[in-house]
């Protein structure tokens, strides 16, 4: 008997703590839907000219509280000044690499104009251009369809998948490679805060600390690709403070990558998070240049690869040692006076 009163008081807790843990899962989905309902109704669908996207942990602009904030728990959502925090804007260059994404998704299927202009929140007109211009320069192909009465119906877009590496990019990087043969070897000039000395007196080994520092190449984040050799050798004279303009070999590599980092949400989920990248790579060829200003260091090119993290880089440094100095005798290498 006490046996059974005890199994029944048992299972009696267990029925009223399952009871609690739904009613708290229920009302945690109510209040997350709320949250929801709230956020959506600040979102700008399809304003015109404009395409913006938004900041989901930062869901709201309270002036009394300085700024982009979350808004405290005690704070009526119905009374308080209620924005949705604009992330970023689609620019012209955004909208040109999306639109071409999208028309690679589409693979030829119909579609009218106005459908693409609303979908990007720009007018028709706008959306004219970016066609026009990426059908001028070789990105996508235009096909126009008729019905059965020959009466002209929504048009076919075909892209071309080897000039998406010629895409505009909202990162383009800039990086300026500088070469030297120094006593029969050649050394890349790096950005580091690695000098080469011994940080510990009674240490042999001078490079001891080396692998607790990062390496790169010198850049800068490049706008107009037009002006990549005057930016490039701008660089290079504040780096030496010389003119190296005889030294500059010009434009010598263009790298696209694409890569995906899985990020959490405010909610602990994850997503994936993709990002695309652009690097434009000079040269300059120096000879028995041992001089390097303060945060620079002269890092011999057999074993650049193994200190120097960018993936992108390092296809540079392949492309040279392949197809540069594997001929450097067609170049005249001057030495800096």
């Amino acid at each position: 008997m006490w046996y059974t009163l005890n199994m029944y008081y048992n299972n009696e807790v267990k029925r009223k703590l399952r009871n609690i843990e739904r009613e708290a899962r229920i009302k945690q989905k109510k209040e997350h839907f709320e949250k929801k309902k709230a956020r959506s109704k600040t979102y700008l669908k399809g304003q015109r000219g404009k395409r913006l996207y938004y900041d989901y942990e930062k869901k709201y602009v309270d002036d009394n509280y300085n700024g982009f904030e979350n808004l405290p728990d005690e704070d009526d959502p119905e009374t308080a000044n209620i924005e949705r925090q604009v992330k970023c804007v689609y620019t012209k260059d955004l909208r040109l690499e999306k639109l071409f994404g999208y028309l690679k998704y589409l693979n030829g299927k119909e579609i009218s104009i106005r459908d693409l202009a609303f979908h990007y929140a720009v007018t028709e007109r706008t959306m004219q251009h970016d066609l026009r211009w990426l059908e001028n320069n070789g990105y996508i192909t235009i096909q126009k369809n008729k019905n059965e009465i020959g009466k002209q119906t929504k048009n076919s877009y075909f892209i071309n998948p080897e000039k998406e590496k010629d895409l505009p990019c909202e990162d383009t990087f800039l990086c300026v490679t500088i070469i030297s043969k120094i006593d029969n070897e050649y050394y890349i000039l790096t950005e580091t805060e690695y000098t080469g000395k011994r940080t510990i007196k009674w240490v042999y080994n001078p490079n001891w600390d080396i692998d607790d520092y990062e390496f790169d190449v010198p850049y800068i984040k490049e706008k107009y690709l037009d002006r990549i050799d005057k930016h490039s050798l701008k660089i290079a004279k504040e780096i030496f403070n010389v003119d190296l303009k005889k030294q500059y070999k010009g434009h010598i590599l263009t790298h696209t990558q694409k890569q995906k980092d899985i990020e959490m949400d405010i909610y602990g989920n994850e997503y994936n998070s993709y990002s695309k990248e652009k690097y434009i790579f000079t040269l300059f060829l120096l000879d028995n240049v041992k001089r390097r200003p303060k945060g620079y260091y002269w890092l011999k090119l057999s074993v650049a690869p193994r200190r120097i993290r960018n993936r992108a880089v390092n296809k540079c440094i392949k492309h040279i040692k392949d197809n540069i100095l594997g001929w450097n005798q067609i170049f005249n290498i001057y030495q800096i006076k």
